[in-house]
């Protein structure tokens, strides 16, 4: 968001606070209103980030689930094929002549 789109806006709002509700002490409310919309603005792309960075940590679990998925299939896969080794090995040692 643009800075000069905010001061329209913070003129708009200063008209509602009196001059004299406000210390002397206080900067202007313009000053002070376009400062907080900077400061939200800031906290909003916080918040993003963060839900971007939450989104990327989901598919790094989706990721790790399918890794952890495969792996599982590799490990049945190679427990059928060391039956079979061990049958066929079983079975050459029943043909071997003794």
């Amino acid at each position: 968001m643009k800075t000069f789109a905010l001061l329209p806006l913070s003129f708009a709002l200063g008209l509602f606070v009196s001059p004299e509700v406000r210390s002397q002490d206080e900067p202007p409310i313009e000053e002070d209103l376009t400062r907080l919309f900077h400061q939200i603005r800031e906290d909003l792309r916080t918040i993003d980030r963060l839900l971007l960075e939450s989104g990327q940590e989901g598919e790094a679990a989706e990721r790790a689930a399918n890794a952890v998925e495969g792996m599982r299939r590799l490990l049945e896969e190679t427990r059928t094929k060391q039956r079979a080794v061990v049958e066929g090995i079983d079975e050459v040692l029943r043909k071997a002549p003794t």
